[in-house]
């Protein structure tokens, strides 16, 4: 037999305790309401008569009532528990003694608004009654008594899902929930129009026309995705990467267009994407070069040169300046002092010998040497960083007035 979890059964004795404590109250227990707008309170003994024909009715009084179905309008069922509990209410002594002992019974027949409704009945006649205040979720702060909810409340904060947070918090998170209900249902219809597009079938033209139809820039993220994916053909990807250039400016289209203008596989792509930043001319996409300029592939910090020096990226001198001579781990060839296995007919063992490293090595920047230049035009250090920097203080230090009068 499946063994059932102790608690289930302390629930079921705390119950049965509860039934035994109200078992001598008369019990009244449904409520039939009349057509002709009386009621009788009572207990049904047919419930289980179908088609419903009459209703033989026990009263409270203890007579036993036939009412015709056509007599009868409707039927409040109420549980056992709830009977002897409202019966027990009509007998029940205003004291604290009574309301605190019958909101601990009501606790545990799960009877939630009745136990609060005695709570707050022993308060109402001894507000310092102290386990009545910390059932109700009272604390003491600085001698008062206040609750977690009126003192959350006072401070703006409202109650949802288990938690206090601000109302702010809840409408942004609302406004996300939107936008995501959004975000997917461009995924969907992306989905269709590139399947129309890959199949090449006859709707292949209409798919090509929606995608270049779209204006929102909810459709961004969704967009987004399918230019990450390096299997999607190439005339996808530019299609998609001309939409994302067209989209109202968002940090979405942005990030995604730098991105993949440094690290897509394929350099037509980066150079699409690199062009339609440029167009642009976001800071957002300088700021997000200049994350580039200290990246441990070299590549990368050359594409970010590149991509500072077509935005002409006054603002990336320093950074820039940094950049030109550089240290990146490398694999080099044969060293000594190395160990490696060997094996031979007579059996295996270690022999001292080489294999590649990877040491540190410095780098001069050629890409982020052009990107100086051609920023500012006319000056060329060379590799020379503090020459480079030297220069860069003379043109940012404001120059000395000379604040006295001449005669």
């Amino acid at each position: 037999m499946t063994q059932r979890p102790t608690a289930f059964w302390i629930s079921i004795c705390l119950s049965w305790l509860f039934v035994c404590w109200l078992g001598s109250v008369p019990l009244h227990g449904d409520v039939f309401y009349l057509s002709n707008g009386g009621r009788i309170e009572g207990r049904l003994l047919n419930p289980d008569q179908n088609p419903r024909a009459h209703y033989i009715v026990r009263s409270g009084v203890g007579a036993t009532l036939t009412l015709a179905e056509d007599q009868v309008d409707r039927v409040e069922v109420k549980s056992r528990i709830r009977g002897l509990y409202e019966a027990k209410l009509q007998t029940l002594p205003n004291t604290v003694a009574a309301h605190f002992d019958m909101a601990r019974r009501c606790q545990i027949a799960n009877m939630e608004p009745e136990r609060l409704f005695h709570l707050e009945q022993v308060l109402r006649l001894d507000p310092e009654h102290k386990e009545a205040r910390y059932a109700l979720g009272y604390s003491q702060l600085d001698g008062k008594w206040v609750r977690q909810e009126d003192v959350m409340t006072a401070r703006g904060y409202v109650r949802d899902r288990g938690a206090w947070r601000l109302p702010q918090e809840i409408e942004l998170e609302k406004e996300d929930d939107a936008v995501d209900e959004i975000t997917i249902g461009w995924r969907k219809k992306l989905k269709t129009w590139r399947s129309w597009i890959i199949k090449g079938r006859d709707r292949a033209p209409q798919g090509e026309q929606e995608i270049r139809a779209i204006r929102d820039p909810y459709a961004a993220p969704a967009l987004a995705e399918l230019l990450d994916n390096d299997k999607e053909p190439r005339q996808l990807k530019l299609l998609y990467i001309d939409i994302l250039s067209q989209l109202p400016p968002n940090p979405v289209s942005i990030d995604t267009l730098v991105k993949h203008s440094l690290d897509d596989p394929d350099g037509r792509v980066r150079e699409a994407c690199l062009d339609e930043v440029s167009r642009t001319g976001s800071q957002r996409a300088v700021e997000f070069y200049l994350r580039y300029l200290k990246d441990p592939e070299r590549v990368m910090v050359h594409r970010a040169a590149v991509g500072l020096m077509r935005l002409n990226a006054k603002s990336a001198t320093l950074p820039l300046i940094d950049a030109l001579v550089t240290e990146h781990k490398v694999l080099t060839g044969s060293g000594s002092g190395g160990i490696s296995p060997t094996f031979s007919d007579q059996g295996g063992g270690l022999t001292a010998g080489g294999g590649p490293k990877i040491e540190e090595k410095e780098f001069r920047n050629e890409p982020v040497l052009h990107a100086l230049t051609q920023i500012h035009r006319g000056v060329n250090f060379g590799f020379n960083q503090a020459a480079w920097k030297n220069w860069y203080v003379e043109q940012n230090v404001p120059q000395v007035i000379n604040l006295r009068r001449s005669n």
